[in-house]
């Protein structure tokens, strides 16, 4: 759940104490301190896990489609190289590890650039989602959400990039 993930992040970032039990420590004079084993363990896992070979590939389904899945891998290889997908990837995998939960948004954008037929190149783009703006249907039974109705992902936004997409009207409501 959303708190979970939080109080996972929160120990990971050694912020283990409520401000009460800091206070009480404060009061009696001890530092607060700890021994961060998560943030140990999970930097040793990320870095195990960039070191071994761990990539999306296609596969041929017939002896027909090996031209097919070869494409395939050579468009996931340039798409992966041009977003630095090495360092995505570790903080994805990061995030997996703490919250349970590996989530990243892809896009296709136009590159603004043409072919030689004048068809637009497009570009695709991927980017990290943190946890903390995932909300998944509570009324999923699954672990894994398999049976989940929606995944919503929420972003704050400031009040001047409300106006400038959906107009001044959108704050007066």
């Amino acid at each position: 759940s959303y708190k979970e993930a939080a109080e996972v992040w929160n120990l990971y970032h050694n912020r283990h104490f409520t401000q009460e039990q800091l206070n009480v420590l404060r009061m009696r004079g001890q530092p607060p301190e700890t021994f961060n084993v998560i943030k140990m363990l999970a930097r040793m896992l990320v870095g195990y896990f960039s070191t071994v070979t761990n990539t999306v590939v296609a596969r041929p389904v017939n002896p027909r489609d090996t031209e097919l899945a070869g494409l395939l891998n050579d468009t996931i290889k340039a798409v992966f190289d041009d977003n630095r997908f090495d360092m995505l990837g570790d903080q994805i995998k990061l995030s997996g590890l703490l919250t349970g939960v590996l989530a990243c948004e892809t896009n296709v954008r136009d590159s603004g650039e043409r072919d030689q037929f004048n068809r637009p190149i497009n570009e695709i783009d991927h980017s990290y989602v943190p946890t903390h703006e995932l909300v998944f249907d509570p009324s999923a039974k699954e672990s894994d959400y398999s049976d989940a109705r929606f995944l919503h992902r929420h972003r704050w936004m400031s009040e001047d990039r409300v106006k400038k997409l959906l107009g001044d009207s959108a704050i007066e409501k």
